[in-house]
């Protein structure tokens, strides 16, 4: 009798096989795992671009704003002196130079401090700051004017809130506890709020009692009754609601009491250089004016104020923003230039 043999593999054959399929399955998983990662890492770089566009945003719409009256500009300052608003940079500390990539130069600061008046112009809602009073506020008393042509609260979207063009607005750095990008320290860049009353004749002369309640208006410091700034009060330094030398140590106290937005968290750096003449500013001699210098490229260390006057002028001011993303372990930065 013949026994017919079947065709097949042997044992080494599939041995064999099976060893290149886990070798390409090994090679596929692999791939995957660094498609995930290499997807995850260009997101967090987009949702970190994101977040800095979103707060530059916020950002340019303040510094674009008028911070005078009559249309006047920061460099309008070094022959006018303005009568209401203000712009101020506050430095608690220089810069620290960290070397130059591509011929861009890198700072590095945390005790910067932007602060200014914000005037909106406009008709719709979102041409108004708001801030919640107490319901029996002469804030929201109709027959108590705090416009000077007595707008009616309608035209100002006003109910149970209280609206104006006008506000006292700050930038500053509030240290993250605990958190670090490596060694370096992290920050929270808060931007701080406070609703300016254009005309306050009527609702100071009512004796407002100090209450917490009005912590979203801007009233002169430790007055009792409350003193409302009006536009042109912020021309002093002293009644200005925020005070930029100690609103950092403040904040880091008791941890919300000049906070209204948190704009980014995990930032690294943020630096607030203005930008002045390479010679001194012009003076009024007479009736004209010395010669001046040409503009700097980039922004300098200065603390200053409008309130210091006439020959104190800024055009325009460098703005840089460094944040941290733990995902990708990179940082961003993204660098304003706005002319005043």
């Amino acid at each position: 009798m013949r026994i017919q043999r079947r065709a097949g593999y042997t044992i080494v054959e599939l041995l064999v096989a099976m060893a290149l399929i886990m070798t390409i399955m090994a090679i596929l998983s692999e791939a995957f795992v660094q498609g995930l990662e290499t997807f995850s890492k260009l997101k967090a770089i987009g949702d970190m671009s994101e977040r800095l566009r979103l707060a530059s945003t916020v950002l340019r719409r303040d510094l674009n704003a008028d911070h005078f009256e009559a249309r006047i500009r920061p460099s309008d300052s070094s022959t006018i002196v303005p009568a209401s608003g203000f712009f101020r940079t506050y430095q608690g500390a220089p810069s620290q130079p960290e070397g130059a990539c591509d011929g861009i130069n890198s700072w590095y600061a945390t005790t910067h401090v932007l602060h200014m008046a914000v005037k909106l112009r406009g008709n719709r809602q979102e041409d108004f700051f708001t801030a919640s009073v107490p319901a029996a506020s002469p804030l929201l008393d109709p027959t108590k004017s705090t416009t000077f042509f007595n707008q009616p609260v309608d035209a100002r979207y006003q109910a149970a809130t209280y609206t104006s063009q006008w506000a006292e607005v700050c930038y500053f750095l509030v240290p993250i506890p605990n958190a670090k990008a490596g060694g370096t320290p992290l920050y929270g860049l808060y931007r701080a709020q406070r609703v300016v009353v254009a005309d306050s004749r009527d609702v100071n002369a009512a004796n407002v009692a100090a209450d917490p309640a009005y912590s979203q208006m801007s009233t002169q410091p430790t007055k009792n009754p409350l003193v409302f700034n009006n536009p042109n009060d912020l021309t002093d330094p002293t009644k200005r609601s925020i005070d930029p030398t100690t609103i950092i140590a403040t904040v880091t106290a008791t941890p919300g009491a000049y906070v209204d937005q948190l704009l980014l968290s995990d930032v690294i750096s943020f630096t607030v250089r203005p930008m002045r003449r390479q010679k001194q500013d012009p003076v009024l001699v007479g009736n004209n004016l010395n010669a001046v210098g040409t503009l700097m490229p980039l922004g300098v260390d200065l603390s200053y104020d409008t309130a210091s006057g006439i020959g104190r002028a800024i055009f325009g001011v460098e703005i840089t923003i460094r944040v941290w993303d733990l995902k990708s372990k990179q940082t961003r930065q993204i660098t304003i230039v706005q002319d005043l």
